[in-house]
């Protein structure tokens, strides 16, 4: 007798319950179709993960068990339907820390919850804060006993959890995640699946959300695997919603569907991720009809930004600003029209001169001359961000941002002024990942996948300026950026010592430079704008260190 699951990979919104509800029926309903058995949805795709402290909020529980009992009651006695939700806990010192949970329903009830055991807390996750911890869970359907587990409950040493389910009966073990990317992770989630089901001798179905929720982005990798198999019997297209159908038979889940995996590069996968991450900040944040601005400066990274928000959002909700200045060249001016031709967004001019002579003039009774001063190029900066959230404001807008990471750790960047924004598409890609990105944004892969436009070559050729100073390269002020990237990801993601850094192979002076902007800069760092997280170490929640210090 066969039997049937349907894996929903989903983009939910914290707190849309009535959206994610929709999202949740909708795989229902193509699942009953289909004749399957059971449909899973990812961790928590009933509230969105993640909700943060308003997991800890009475009003917030109450609303998502009256959604809860709702979509429960939609469902028949021939299909079981589990979906992520929170669960009521008992109170912990007068706190209440509800259950990270999965609700069992059929025959217009919630008939069962399963509950996460271990509770993730390092990096992004701090789910002792949110969660009190419950107990794996078993339950038969259709005369077979499946085991559910919740994301960190995989990761467990010694399997301990998946063994547990299996001890008790378990045949097979269908896993709900929230499982965000990062540069590395589809690697890592693949060998401990692989890991898991030759050493439980179980099959595994992994679901996982897709989608961008704040800083953190997630890319499905939705998956069957099997005892004894060098890969996953099937993969759901990433970075797009989909349902993954599948049978159980002989101790192995099947594919119905047939396999969806594209294949495509790391470049392909960095790229998809910061465009997502994009498009739901921005739409999830209610700015979707207004879409974005940004400033053009005629350079790669700012055209790399553009390049995104027209991937993302379409070119009509694009506004892209040269704010040119007496030190911008004619080449940064031409660059950034030949950009804005090619991409169809549409690109005004906004001189800022007069505005930086009026400011100094203004200033001068307290800071006399700022000619050739740094107060002098932060004054340009901080102008071209003023205008640029005078045009946010005026039409409705969320202003990118257009920095990188190697700025932002090393402070190479202006605080209120090429800082401002609501988001930044950049701030955990260095700026050798910037120039890599744009290179492939040009090429054939990026055509296959539908992106139209490029950026010009000029712009990847010529050597990166701020231009707020005469014939000023950042490499006056910077270590080469393959030498300080190198330098910045041995610091910052692997944690190594000057001493190692040196021993490395890099040029001492270089090694206490950057160190030293790095730990001069943690109070720009720590009021940026949000990001998405792409990398093992981000600049935002993943780096907490005193901002007043003297290690």
């Amino acid at each position: 007798m066969s039997f049937k699951v349907l894996a929903a990979q989903i983009n939910t919104t914290v707190g849309d319950f009535a959206g994610n509800s929709e999202k949740i029926l909708k795989a229902y309903q193509h699942g009953q179709k289909e004749g399957v058995d059971v449909v899973i949805t990812p961790e928590l795709s009933l509230t969105g993960y993640t909700p943060q402290d308003l997991c800890l909020r009475n009003d917030f529980g109450e609303a998502q068990a009256q959604a809860a009992q709702k979509l429960a009651a939609q469902t028949d006695e021939n299909t079981l339907l589990l979906f992520g939700f929170l669960a009521a806990a008992r109170p912990q010192n007068g706190i209440h820390r509800p259950y990270n949970a999965v609700a069992l329903a059929h025959s217009g009830k919630l008939v069962g919850v399963a509950t996460k055991s271990a509770l993730a807390e390092e990096g992004e996750f701090v789910e002792k804060r949110l969660f009190s911890p419950g107990k794996p869970g078993v339950f038969e359907w259709k005369e077979h006993k499946i085991g559910i587990a919740i994301c960190r409950d995989l990761w467990e040493k010694n399997m301990a959890i998946p063994q547990a389910l299996k001890t008790r009966g378990a045949e097979m073990i269908l896993s709900l995640n929230a499982s965000p990317y990062h540069e590395t992770k589809r690697i890592k989630r693949r060998g401990l699946l692989k890991q898991l089901a030759d050493g439980t001798g179980l099959p595994f179905l992994y679901v996982n959300q897709v989608g961008g929720h704040d800083e953190l982005v997630y890319d499905g990798d939705t998956m069957i695997v099997n005892p004894d198999e060098d890969a996953p019997t099937d993969v759901a297209a990433p970075w797009e919603e989909s349902y993954l159908i599948s049978h159980f038979e002989n101790n192995r889940l099947e594919p119905v569907t047939g396999t969806t995996e594209k294949t495509l590069s790391e470049e392909a996968h960095l790229y998809q991720a910061l465009l997502t991450a994009t498009k739901d900040f921005v739409t999830k944040c209610g700015f979707g009809e207004k879409g974005v601005v940004l400033g053009l400066s005629g350079g790669i990274d700012s055209a790399l930004v553009a390049a995104l928000a027209t991937d993302a959002l379409g070119p009509e909700h694009v506004q892209a600003y040269m704010l040119p200045s007496a030190f911008t060249t004619d080449a940064s001016e031409k660059n950034a029209a030949t950009l804005a031709k090619s991409m169809s967004f549409s690109l005004k001019n906004l001189p800022i001169d007069m505005a930086v002579n009026t400011l100094e003039k203004i200033l001068h009774p307290a800071t006399g001359s700022l000619t050739e001063t740094v107060t002098h190029q932060n004054i340009q900066a901080r102008t071209r961000g003023l205008l640029l959230m005078g045009v946010a404001n005026a039409t409705g807008a969320m202003l990118l941002s257009t920095g990188n990471k190697s700025e932002l750790f090393t402070g190479y960047a202006t605080l209120y002024g090429d800082m401002c924004g609501g988001f930044n598409p950049l701030k955990d890609v260095y700026k050798t990942q910037v120039y890599k990105l744009a290179k492939w944004r040009n090429g054939e892969e990026a055509k296959k996948l539908g992106l139209k436009g490029t950026i010009p070559e000029n712009i990847l050729e010529r050597a990166p300026s701020a231009e707020l100073a005469p014939d000023q390269k950042d490499e006056d002020t910077l270590p080469p950026y393959i030498q300080l990237d190198a330098i910045l990801k041995g610091y910052i993601e692997k944690g190594k010592s000057a001493h190692q850094l040196v021993k490395e192979g890099h040029a001492a002076a270089h090694v206490q430079q950057v160190i030293d902007l790095i730990k001069r800069s943690e109070f720009k760092r720590f009021q940026a704008c949000p990001g998405p997280k792409v990398s093992s170490v981000s600049p935002g929640r993943d780096r907490m260190v005193p901002l007043a210090k003297k290690a």
